[in-house]
């Protein structure tokens, strides 16, 4: 006869013991961090003043940097203003220019490592090749190669996974049948060869997002001759914030004057930097379908670009978009593109790319174009999935992560994967301007979720599945909403013109609000003692025991957390005065 639950309560209770431990006291735990650019060196700052945290970062590359280190193909910048693409803790009033230039930003994110001292959490040329779940440590064994040398791989075990690598840094060469055929040399924006003397060459450049238009812009004086082959038109779009930067589509310089200004007035530069943002974040009903400032940007944008290609008609049909509206695609300022496009050794290639042989690619229309170098612009493996197996009760998950099956949870966590987070997952605020205060506010959970996990003693922590699901299904009914799911191709989308686009169902500012403070109630857990209250220990306070404040209840006005101290102004009486 099955037992009551009753005398299964009464079992429990008999096998239960109290920890030794007062309430609010942290244990121990440890975190693996993947990856040393934008979100890791954020991560590093602020865990390593984290009570109580042990952590280890491993970055595959040799340096700091992330994407910013791995891409270095000509022209390549950042497509959002500087002044809001750093950290709020670090802002730096030495920029060049409006839209900075890669090589400054991988030096900031070098220096501020730098500065902060960071590095010494960090494990360069140390690459993860896979993760396993085990289940009776609630811990992941994390297997790395250190210098792509497999004799020298090791396992390390963690409590918690933390995948801060991101998706733009997965490059692959485009699907063409011959392509490596191809005698001349080739390279790719994601993997670019700097070496590579393009002058008086007859050069090809393949893609028409970011890295494409980047590109083009910064090598047309000096190639002998550029086709850009290209499927779909896109959106220049130079006048968002144009209060703050050249209507024209031109990149703004900063002034001597200015960077002098900012630097002895901090507050005056915050002010700034706010407005930027202010002024950018606020575009966000530019993206709602029907919206009169829809209307109006999509006007603007159309107006610029015929202005500024003039009477070339040819690149108007093949550049301006008609059937999908801007921001569709992740808008980009395009600084000097359309000019580069109208110089005389500068040609569109429409359509499709059928093949490519020894000499060159051959098009849809039968051309054969001979080149000497070809460039691909055609962006990254971006399926949201880990590069590395992910193993959870004898399952790789990896290639399931993102799927309809499994949804991530606010693009941060995954159901069916305990311990382990994500920055800048499915659904994340990927146009939604800057990248820099997303992952701050990421880590921020993080630390959040880490700090309940220690002081609650949580052996897994895991999203639920019918919260993942809600996350979701309102995701996908509000994204129907805005322009992002009209029929273009964006890397937001898979590459698919008719994919569901994995963004945030929101504004900047609705993202950052939502992911302040983590839902706990969204959450499976786990214990390591098995009841859910063996966080209040042996009876004491965790005050009483560490040497701080016990009387912590009575707040003080500025909130410190000092000892009492105290004392008569003068000795007790002795009682033998008058009056006693």
């Amino acid at each position: 006869m099955a037992a009551s639950k009753e005398e299964t309560n009464d079992s429990a209770k008999s096998a239960y013991t109290i920890p030794d431990v007062a309430l609010g006291q942290r244990r121990r735990v440890k975190v693996i961090f993947i990856g040393f650019g934008l979100t890791g060196i954020d991560f590093a700052y602020k865990a390593k003043t984290h009570p109580d945290l042990d952590f280890q970062i491993y970055e595959k590359n040799p340096a700091a940097g992330g994407t910013w280190f791995e891409n270095t193909y000509p022209g390549c910048a950042c497509d959002v203003p500087i002044a809001i693409y750093q950290y709020s803790w670090n802002l730096k009033t030495t920029w060049d220019k409006y839209y900075a230039s890669q090589p400054q930003i991988c030096n900031y994110l070098q220096k501020t490592a730098e500065e902060h001292d960071l590095n010494q959490f960090v494990k360069y040329s140390h690459e993860v090749m896979s993760c396993d779940f085990l289940d009776k440590k609630g811990q992941w064994r994390v297997t790395i190669m250190p210098n792509n040398d497999p004799t020298k791989i090791f396992t390390e075990e963690a409590d918690f996974l933390i995948n801060g690598s991101g998706i733009l840094n997965n490059w692959a060469w485009p699907d063409i049948p011959g392509f490596h055929d191809f005698k001349g040399d080739k390279t790719h924006s994601g993997h670019y060869d700097t070496k590579l003397d393009l002058k008086g060459k007859r050069v090809g450049v393949i893609g028409l997002g970011s890295s494409a238009i980047q590109t083009v812009a910064a090598i047309a004086p000096e190639v002998g001759s550029m086709v850009l082959f290209h499927r779909t038109p896109t959106w220049i779009v130079p006048h968002l914030a144009t209060k703050f930067a050249d209507p024209n589509g031109k990149d703004m310089e900063y002034t001597p004057e200015l960077k002098e200004r900012f630097a002895k007035d901090p507050i005056d530069y915050l002010e700034y930097v706010k407005s930027v943002e202010r002024e950018l974040s606020g575009l966000f009903k530019v993206y709602i379908k029907g919206s009169p400032e829809m209307v109006l940007v999509n006007e603007m944008a159309r107006k610029s670009m015929l202005d500024r290609l003039g009477d070339r008609q040819d690149l108007i049909d093949a550049m301006v978009p008609v059937d999908f509206p801007v921001g569709c695609r992740r808008p980009t300022p395009g600084t000097g593109f359309l000019e580069a496009l109208q110089q005389p050794n500068v040609r569109l290639a429409s359509g499709w790319i059928t093949r490519a042989d020894s000499a060159g690619l051959i098009r849809d229309t039968g051309e054969h174009v001979e080149l000497d170098v070809i460039i691909c612009c055609t962006g990254f493996v971006t399926t949201f999935r880990p590069r590395f197996p992910l193993n959870v009760r004898g399952e790789n998950l990896s290639p399931r992560i993102g799927v309809s099956d499994r949804p991530t949870y606010m693009g941060l966590a995954t159901p069916g994967v305990p311990n382990y987070f994500v920055s800048m997952g499915p659904y994340a605020p990927y146009v939604q301007g800057s990248a820099s205060k997303t992952v701050e506010y990421a880590n921020n959970y993080f630390l959040q979720v880490i700090a309940k996990f220690q002081t609650d003693f949580i052996k897994e922590i895991v999203p639920k599945w019918d919260a993942s699901h809600d996350f979701k299904t309102h995701a996908d009914t509000y994204i129907t909403r805005g322009v992002w799911g009209e029929a273009c191709r964006s890397w937001f989308k898979g590459g698919d013109a008719s994919g569901m686009p994995a963004i945030w169902p929101g504004s900047r500012a609705h993202s950052l609000r939502s992911i302040e403070t983590p839902r706990f109630e969204d959450y499976e857990i786990t214990y390591v003692y098995g009841n859910r209250f063996a966080y209040m220990g042996n009876g004491f306070d965790c005050s009483e025991i560490d040497g701080s404040d016990s009387t912590w209840y009575y707040a003080r006005p500025d909130r410190t957390n000092r000892l009492p101290a105290w004392e008569f102004p003068t000795p007790l009486s002795s009682g033998t005065e008058k009056g006693y």
